[in-house]
């Protein structure tokens, strides 16, 4: 007969042909997974949940876990342990990888567990703020992030500061009817392949919003040079119709990491390349049929953290002397008339 453990009511765990079964009112749910070990001590400070666990030590949901010799009694031992303190500390989600979490938080939900039903949705919202990508991913496939309306996972997730600006521009892109969807990443085929050439897309993570999507003309300048209070931002598009030079102030998104530019025929690229110190990677393309001003090859050749420079379709020439000092930084250089 195989081990049985009681962590209250509704939930039991079972050992069944040397797997624990978590059982919610008598109904099998999921299958446990023990913790990772051996974790490098400096490692400790970046983990703030099983979650962040789980990313240090590269293991994944679709992954078979090694353990590492463990026998089949001491993984059951282990696995009551952890769902007992779970349950203990009220559901904290902190404590359990959300892939068994808030599949029995949801079943708890429904049965009418009244603590589950007060941390539910502060729990989903919890993690979809600090967890890592396959969290999130996580919970938006497995339906968990419907329980939200796209405001109210903004407002939820994004730092006071960080919220005002976003609805900021979401107000004054109106006038261009450019609209704004919330995404896990850029990299969704319904960013790479858009429909609606006025839709915008971004994503969040740890209360800031890291990736973002932006149209810039001389209207909307000084919306961009508030871009210094997204603390988060990596990843920017700028969709560009510039036709003359702004200068821009000394505001740093010191965050950002890669900047693409998607400019249209004629307008010029405007020199805010003193606002992006530690951009490592720089994409310039031409969305029209005729090429584009780049007189500004000098300002990005002194970027000092840049790793990679990406050009298409530009009409004035470009100083030798320029690319070869950055290709003597070691910079990846690719460019296409």
């Amino acid at each position: 007969m195989g081990l049985t453990y009681t962590i209250n009511k509704h939930i039991n765990l079972k050992l069944e042909n040397g797997k624990t079964v978590i059982y919610v009112c008598g109904e099998e749910l999921s299958i446990c997974r023990v913790l990772p070990i051996n974790i490098p001590q400096n490692d400790i400070q970046d983990i703030q949940s099983v979650d962040d666990l789980l990313e240090m030590s590269k293991i994944l949901k679709d992954q078979e876990i090694d353990n590492k010799g463990i026998n089949a009694e001491t993984e059951f031992l282990v696995n009551c342990s952890n769902l007992q303190c779970w349950v203990e500390n009220r559901y904290n989600t902190d404590l359990m990888d959300s892939i068994i979490a808030f599949p029995i938080l949801r079943r708890l939900v429904e049965i009418g567990d009244k603590t589950a039903k007060m941390v539910f949705k502060e729990e989903i919202m919890k993690r979809y703020k600090n967890s890592i990508y396959n969290s999130r991913q996580f919970l938006k496939d497995e339906g968990f992030l419907d329980y939200f309306t796209e405001d109210e996972l903004i407002i939820g997730a994004l730092e006071t500061r960080e919220c005002n600006l976003f609805y900021e521009i979401v107000d004054f892109m109106k006038k261009y009817g450019v609209t704004y969807e919330l995404v896990l990443n850029l990299d969704e085929d319904k960013c790479r392949h858009r429909t609606d050439p006025r839709k915008r897309f971004f994503s969040l993570h740890k209360g800031h919003i890291c990736e973002f999507e932006f149209y810039l003309d001389e209207e909307s300048f000084f919306l961009f040079e508030k871009f210094s209070r997204f603390k988060g931002l990596t990843w920017l598009v700028l969709s560009t119709t510039i036709y003359y030079q702004i200068v821009p102030s000394g505001n740093k998104i010191s965050s950002l990491r890669v900047l693409k530019i998607l400019a249209n025929n004629n307008s010029e690229i405007p020199n805010i390349f003193n606002m992006i110190p530690n951009v490592e990677a720089l994409i310039i393309r031409n969305q029209g049929t005729n090429g584009i001003d780049l007189e500004h090859i000098k300002p990005i050749s002194d970027l000092e953290q840049l790793k990679a420079l990406k050009i298409w379709k530009y009409n004035y020439n470009i100083d030798p002397d320029d690319l070869h000092e950055m290709k003597s930084r070691g910079i990846k250089i690719l460019i296409k008339n």
